[in-house]
């Protein structure tokens, strides 16, 4: 399916929303929470949403959604483009969040690109927000089909949000898909996409505790922390309080962060380590970045920390009666309070320089406020 070429004759002052697209290479590590997460950060930020789910196997996103109509009696959506490829439903959950997801949901092979290019040429001027959860790995974004096309300049470039996992680096045909699909970005939307617009997220939220111990600490204290934690947080505080950020490439996130995960993990003779044990080698690699380069990254998303009560919140979320837009963000506070300081900081370094292999050394940035999301 190729990408439209059709202008759009935006009424909002040429102003683009800005779209966040989350995807993740192991299922359960949180793209349905930090969708729920961003929706939740526009819509008490006085923005319009779009929420689309492109989560063909658990639509999530959608189904949690929908649970906040008032009226029990409501009706199945409305179908827009009924009869077309690129048809969808689309639900008004309130005055400005609207949730939408293909039509029909299953049975059919979607493309994200096409089916959002699509989407914006018909709405853009209607949403401040538009937040994609989907279901995919980094690579499954980018069909072969797409090899050769460019992202129109009327659409805003989205910024991607990619969850990793333990096993993001341990897999090297995995690896090389990232490499191709960097090299597709690049090409499609712009040259530094993978240091403005692509954002490698570790959450260690997705892990529990296995050891008796550890799962009594991380009861009682609803927050459990990874040796190293704080002193990670203390290497970005300080290099935020010198300006020093910088914008992290992929060939340079790949082979100081993630490969380097790859060795700490096979480091340990027949992975004997606790489960819980493994989103500490994250800390370890990240420490070790940090010390090196002394810059905040600007496209790093670091969670320290796992919180005890946002364990299983999806399926809390799905199944809870009488939930609310301030309820959910009340049971999810600490992820959010974390997703905006992390919009802050991107914000701070907005101009910041791109860190990678050829680059110069980093600079303090230019202080230059620019909406968190657009490139």
């Amino acid at each position: 399916m190729m990408i439209e070429k059709k202008e759009v004759n935006n009424t909002m002052d040429n102003k683009k929303p800005v779209v966040n697209i989350f995807c993740s290479n192991k299922g359960g590590s949180g793209k349905t929470l930090f969708s729920l997460v961003a929706i939740l950060h526009a819509y008490f930020n006085g923005m319009r949403v779009a929420a689309i789910d492109l989560n063909f196997e658990n639509p999530d996103t959608a189904t949690i959604l929908h649970g906040l109509i008032a009226d029990p009696h409501a009706g199945e959506a409305p179908i827009i483009n009924d009869g077309t490829p690129l048809a969808y439903r689309e639900e008004r959950i309130n005055d400005r969040v609207v949730a939408i997801r293909p039509h029909p949901l299953y049975h059919v092979s979607w493309r994200i690109f096409p089916f959002l290019d699509k989407f914006l040429a018909d709405n853009q001027e209607k949403y401040d927000m538009v937040v994609v959860d989907t279901g995919l790995n980094l690579p499954n974004l980018m069909p072969a089909s797409l090899h050769g096309e460019k992202w129109p300049h009327s659409r805003p470039i989205p910024t991607i949000w990619q969850l990793y996992t333990y096993s993001a680096g341990l897999r090297p045909w995995e690896v090389q898909a990232y490499d191709e699909t960097v090299a597709m970005f690049r090409q499609f939307f712009h040259p530094e996409f993978d240091a403005r617009n692509l954002i490698h997220v570790f959450n260690p939220q997705a892990f529990i505790p296995n050891s008796l111990n550890d799962n009594v600490k991380y009861a009682i204290w609803a927050q459990y922390k990874f040796d190293g934690a704080d002193q990670m947080v203390r290497r970005l505080q300080k290099a935020g309080k010198k300006d020093l950020y910088a914008a992290i490439d992929w060939d340079t996130f790949k082979k100081e962060i993630l490969l380097e995960v790859r060795k700490e993990f096979w480091r340990q003779p027949l992975g004997e380590f606790w489960k819980d044990e493994i989103p500490a080698i994250f800390l370890v690699v990240a420490n070790n970045f940090l010390k090196a380069r002394c810059i905040v990254p600007t496209n790093i998303f670091f969670h320290p920390y796992v919180y005890h009560r946002v364990q299983m919140i999806v399926d809390d979320l799905i199944i809870r009666r009488g939930k609310s837009m301030e309820s959910i963000k009340d049971l999810i506070a600490p992820v959010y309070d974390n997703f905006v300081e992390f919009l802050a900081l991107r914000e701070k370094g907005a101009a910041a320089p791109v860190l990678g292999a050829s680059q110069a050394p980093v600079v303090h940035a230019p202080v230059k406020m620019a909406k968190a999301g657009q490139a």
